[in-house]
C-alpha cells in the first residue's frame, strides 16, 4: 500500500500538529500497554502452560504491536489523516477498510470480555450482587456503542493519558503483593497445583486501595518526569510500606 510513496520521506517526515511532551507520549502509550497487561491474566486463562503465556504476550506485543503501530504511522503520515478508515480507504480500498473494521470487532470482543468479567467480579466482592454476565456484558456493550455514536473518541487522547496513570498503580500493586510481600502465594500454589481456584479470598484490600487512589493522584497532577512511572512508582512503594507498617503493628 505503500508501494507510491518513498519509505526514507515517511520516516524522517515531521509529525503533523502541537509537538506532543515526552512524558505525555510515553502515558499515553503506557495507557494502552497498561490495558493489556492488567487484562492479559483474562485472555490467558485458558492457554495450557506458562509458555503458551509468555509467547502468546511477547508475538502480540513485540511482533504485532511493534509492526502494526509502524506501519500505522507510516501510513498516516503518506495520507496527512489520523482517521483509520480514510487511511485504509486512500491507500487499500474498501478491502483493506473491511479488514480493519473486522479486526477491531474482534479487539473489541476481546475487552467487552475483561470488562464484563471484571465489572461482574466487582459487583461480587464488593456489593455481593451476583448479576446475570450475560445481562452485564448487553449493559456494557450497548454503553460502549452509545459512547462511540456520541463521539467519545473525540477524547481519545485524553482517556487514554487518564488510563496511563490509572492502570500502572494497579500493575504496581500486583507485583508487590506477589513477587516482594507474597501474600497468599502458598495458597495461590496449591490451588494451582490441585486446578482450582482458592476456597476463600479477601474481599477488599484498603491498603491496596488508599495506595491507588494516592498514586493515581501523583501520576494525574505531579508533570514532573514521566506521570505513568510516576504513579507505578508510588502505588508500589506506598504499598510495600503500608503493608510493613500494618504487619509490625498487628505484632504488637
Amino acid at each position: 500500500m505503500l508501494t507510491d510513496y518513498n519509505l526514507s520521506d515517511l520516516i524522517n517526515m515531521a509529525p503533523p500538529g502541537a509537538v506532543m511532551p515526552f512524558g505525555v507520549a510515553v502515558t499515553m502509550v503506557a495507557g494502552g500497554f497498561m490495558v493489556g497487561a492488567i487484562i492479559t491474566p483474562d485472555m490467558s486463562r485458558f492457554n495450557r502452560n506458562i509458555k503458551d503465556v509468555f509467547w502468546m504476550t511477547f508475538l502480540s506485543l513485540f511482533l504485532g504491536e511493534l509492526i502494526v503501530n509502524t506501519l500505522g504511522v507510516l501510513m498516516a503520515h503518506a495520507v496527512k489523516s489520523p482517521d483509520v478508515v480514510s487511511i485504509m480507504l486512500t491507500l487499500g480500498g474498501w478491502l483493506s477498510a473491511s479488514l480493519v473494521i473486522f479486526a477491531t470487532i474482534k479487539i473489541n470482543d476481546m475487552n467487552l470480555y475483561g470488562a464484563s468479567l471484571g465489572t461482574s467480579n466487582f459487583l461480587d466482592t464488593a456489593f455481593g450482587m451476583k448479576m446475570s454476565r450475560s445481562t452485564i456484558t448487553l449493559v456494557i456493550g450497548i454503553l460502549g456503542t452509545l459512547g462511540s455514536v456520541l463521539g467519545i473518541l473525540d477524547r481519545f487522547v485524553g482517556f487514554l493519558t487518564l488510563l496511563g496513570v490509572a492502570l500502572p498503580p494497579v500493575g504496581g500493586i500486583i507485583i508487590v503483593d506477589y513477587f516482594i510481600l507474597k501474600r497468599s502465594r502458598k495458597v495461590l500454589d496449591i490451588s494451582r497445583a490441585q486446578n482450582k481456584l482458592p476456597d476463600t479470598v479477601e474481599n477488599i484490600n484498603p491498603i491496596a486501595i488508599v495506595s491507588w487512589i494516592c498514586a493515581f493522584l501523583v501520576g494525574y497532577f505531579i508533570q514532573w518526569g514521566i506521570p505513568a512511572f510516576n504513579s507505578l512508582f508510588t502505588a508500589a512503594v506506598l504499598y510495600w510500606v503500608g503493608n510493613l507498617i500494618f504487619a509490625s503493628t498487628a505484632e504488637k
